[in-house]
């Protein structure tokens, strides 16, 4: 795996970069919902992604979250099967009416190629950071960056997706549709990512 330092490094200071002198009502929590559960289906190329997730508040800054990944579909014209489980940390700040956000999350899991080849995923480091914005108490955007680096039996898979999505609420429920320029999993190079999802709050 290569090494994740100029990652970190990137969110520390985009950390640090946040407005540590403004006055306390401008470092206030977030009003966006973070308690989540949400299922989408994601295409990168000809792999497919089902996704269940799910996302916690921890106090007013930081969040927690888990995922469960069905991959299925194809690459290459060798049929994919396998899991991917990640779970995650992050950290919030208000700005203005969106949210500043950054996080890491670990993976883990197994994929079979051609129905018996099989490329074991060792492990996945995911990093990101991103901006979240709501237009009002139904209309959301949010754009972010993430690095993911995963080890494979075929060899280390580095990406580096930039992401936008857009999200509609009605009530405690939502849709919401996504785009990707390189795989937001991880596990194909070279595809972008189209997922459409919905999810109820709490």
């Amino acid at each position: 795996m290569k090494n994740t330092t100029p990652i970190i490094a990137l969110l520390v200071l985009a950390s640090a970069s946040l407005p540590a002198q403004t006055s306390m009502s401008s470092k206030r929590a977030p009003v966006l919902s973070q308690d989540r559960v949400g299922v989408s289906f994601s295409k990168s190329g000809d792999a497919e992604y089902m996704t269940v997730s799910t996302n916690a508040a921890l106090g007013e800054y930081l969040t927690a979250s888990a995922s469960y990944v069905d991959v299925g579909g194809d690459v290459l014209g060798f049929s994919l099967d396998g899991r991917l489980t990640r779970i995650g940390l992050g950290a919030r700040f208000a700005v203005g009416s969106g949210e500043v956000n950054f996080g890491y999350a670990y993976g883990i899991g197994a994929i079979v190629v051609g129905g018996g080849l099989a490329g074991n995923i060792g492990e996945q480091d995911a990093f990101s950071l991103g901006y979240r914005y709501a237009f009002s108490k139904e209309l959301e955007f949010a754009v972010n960056v993430s690095h993911l680096s995963s080890e494979t039996a075929f060899g280390d898979i580095d990406v580096t997706p930039v992401t936008a999505s857009i999200r509609y609420n009605i009530g405690q429920f939502d849709i919401s549709a996504a785009f990707s320029t390189e795989d937001a999993y991880g596990l194909v190079e070279g595809e972008n990512t189209f997922s459409l999802g919905v999810g109820v709050s709490f």
